[in-house]
């Protein structure tokens, strides 16, 4: 007769597993107040960051002056998103990585340091694109003349944020986790990689190796692909 496993089969197996969860998780956090520590130290910092988000923001002075200016969401390499601005225009640098120099005159408290915050800045340099990033950006500018359908696609395939309006849009039709890189978006991606593998690993398999396991073999290949993507992407938040 077939009995319901569990997790936890005793009280004190749960009491174990959650005092190690606990301990991972003050341990991780001790690592990110030394980190912080070092981080606010001193009065500015050098970061290396990706650009997660780069919009282009307008506002107007007390005099009556319209000011823009460009409002960047960086990703250092640390993992730290902060948010600061440049008053030149530059161009879309979504995806680009950057050096700059972070002026903390008054600190950051660590919740900041953890949840996100803003800065003033100065940039140093900016490399250009990954050639694959930017190749596959060329490509859908050049396949979407619309510039709603083309967000939309660099929001699937590249994990781009969608303007603002777009944004607002998805959100009352109830249906924005449709164009994020999500759990949901990986398993539609697996299911179509899994379906395009089958049929040549099946012949291949049936002529050379009919020892192998092809759901396991096809399991590992579509998992080091979406391991790959998601590496590609810079494993973006959903």
């Amino acid at each position: 007769m077939l009995e319901r496993s569990t997790l936890f089969p005793t009280p004190k197996s749960f009491l174990l597993a959650l005092l190690g969860f606990a301990l991972i998780a003050s341990l991780s956090l001790c690592v990110e107040y030394l980190n912080y520590q070092e981080f606010n130290r001193f009065d500015s910092v050098m970061v290396e960051a990706t650009v997660m988000k780069h919009t282009t923001k307008t506002k107007q002075s007390k005099n009556g002056k319209t000011k823009t200016y460009d409002l960047l969401k960086l990703k250092t390499t640390h993992g730290i998103i902060l948010y600061t601005i440049s008053h030149k225009h530059l161009p879309d640098l979504t995806g680009s990585t950057l050096k700059a120099e972070l002026f903390l005159h008054d600190g950051i408290s660590f919740l900041e340091y953890m949840s996100g915050f803003f800065a003033p800045s100065k940039i140093i340099q900016i490399e250009p694109k990954n050639r694959l990033y930017a190749k596959i950006e060329q490509f859908l500018h050049r396949w979407h003349a619309n510039p709603d359908v083309r967000a939309i696609y660099e929001a699937l395939y590249l994990a781009k944020p969608l303007p603002r309006s777009l944004q607002q849009k998805f959100s009352t039709l109830g249906i924005s986790h449709l164009v994020a890189i999500s759990g949901f978006h990986l398993g539609v991606l697996s299911l179509v990689l899994f379906a395009v593998l089958r049929f040549p690993y099946r012949f291949l398999q049936d002529r050379y190796f009919p020892y192998r396991s092809a759901k396991r073999d096809t399991f590992v290949v579509v998992a080091l692909i979406l391991l790959g993507y998601t590496l590609f992407l810079g494993s973006p938040p959903s």
